[in-house]
């Protein structure tokens, strides 16, 4: 808290390394696990709040799905 009003907020969040998707034998390397870090202030006076909060700060890009195609390389979405 930074006064009786604002508020200041950080969340890390760790998603670890994985195996693709349809990949059973596990023949291909595993997708790197990455960090997401947002970021948030709030003003909040009696029944009022006003939040304001960035998403992925330091606009990292990841891969939320990756999809093994049965023969050699990897879809990943979003491309």
């Amino acid at each position: 808290q930074l006064t009786d009003h604002f508020k200041a907020g950080y969340t890390a969040l760790y998603n670890g390394s994985e195996f693709p998707s349809n990949d059973d034998g596990n023949v291909q390397d595993k997708i790197a696990g990455f960090w997401l870090s947002n970021v948030s202030l709030q003003y909040a006076i009696k029944q009022v709040s006003i939040n304001f909060i960035v998403n992925n700060i330091f606009n990292q890009k990841y891969s939320v799905f990756t999809d093994f195609d049965g023969v050699s390389s990897n879809i990943y979405y979003p491309g």
